[in-house]
């Protein structure tokens, strides 16, 4: 076991090195020799903190290890205080005689990446590495990574706000978004760069009650009303007097703002006898955005004075 409050770079053939409960600047493990130069290296329940007014590049790192077999590196707090683009974990191949030393077998787990200027986690081109999560990324205010040409790299990473476009993570990593919408978990289903997201609808089941407005489609003085939640529920309406062709009979505005980052899709049925009447000319239809989704009437209207129930369920 090593602690302190600075770890020196290893440039050797090494094994069986556990680095814990250190308040360190920056950690190396760097091996030379052979693919197996480094190996069953721990790097637990550290501080790493890159101080506020400290200078770097792009490749700047706070943890770099290359070359190394059966890597651990977890429960590790990394903090960047300085306005430079670093990485918290860099792991990279090792080039001999051109000859690329490719890691393997890595877990990287429960790290924390905050300050003012976040690191990312980084894979640097490694063929092999086997990168597991869960990576908590704790700002709210940029993006996190795992950059690499790997595809098994895996993990589960927590943020603020949606991912496409976003952050950049390899096929099958989760995305848990903590900024309070519904929808809040993403699977990464394409690509390695920062699209390809898929977001899971209605991943925590019924929410708040949506609001419902009703529009000229409903006439004038309509009475409307809702039970349920954003995910399914019940719609009744009585029309009012002199209802409009081709309009919005309601708007239903989902009760988490954006409830669905990507867009929602509603499905409606009728729930009596007047709703299920309506045919032809005289149907309704509907109609999501990502905030709410519109019931609409047909070309000929709805009766005045009568009252319609339609069931509906968002996907």
């Amino acid at each position: 076991m090593v602690e302190g409050n600075y770890v020196e770079r290893i440039q050797t053939q090494i094994s069986h090195v556990w680095i814990s409960g250190g308040a360190l600047i920056m950690c190396e493990i760097e091996g030379t020799d052979n693919p197996m130069a480094c190996s069953n290296i721990k790097v637990v329940d550290n501080t790493l903190v890159l101080p506020a007014g400290m200078t770097g590049t792009s490749s700047t790192y706070m943890a770099r290890f290359r070359a190394v077999q059966g890597l651990v590196c977890s429960n590790n707090i990394f903090e960047a205080n300085s306005d430079v683009t670093v990485s918290c974990i860099n792991i990279e191949p090792q080039t001999v005689l051109t000859t690329k030393y490719t890691p393997v077998n890595h877990i990287i787990s429960n790290n924390i990446a905050k300050g003012a200027y976040p690191p990312v986690i980084r894979e640097n081109g490694a063929l092999s590495t086997d990168i597991v999560g869960p990576v908590y990324y704790s700002n709210n205010n940029a993006t996190y990574s795992i950059i690499g040409t790997n595809s098994n790299i895996v993990g589960q990473i927590f943020g603020s706000g949606i991912p496409e476009s976003v952050v950049s993570a390899p096929v099958g990593t989760l995305y848990i978004d903590r900024s309070g919408i519904v929808n809040n978990l993403w699977y990464k289903l394409s690509g390695r760069g920062n699209t390809g997201w898929s977001q899971f609808l209605n991943t925590l089941g019924a929410s708040g009650l949506p609001t419902i407005t009703a529009g000229a489609g409903a006439g004038t003085s309509p009475i409307v009303s809702i039970e349920g939640g954003d995910k399914a529920g019940l719609i009744t309406i009585t029309v009012g007097s002199a209802p409009a062709a081709s309009a919005t009979v309601v708007t239903l505005t989902y009760s988490g703002g954006v409830a669905f980052a990507i867009g929602s899709y509603p499905v409606i049925c009728a729930a009596n006898g007047a709703a299920a009447a309506l045919s032809g000319n005289f149907q309704v239809y509907v109609n999501g955005t990502t905030t709410s989704f519109l019931v609409i009437a047909g070309s000929s209207g709805l009766s005045a004075g009568t009252q319609y129930m339609w069931h509906y369920h968002i996907f």
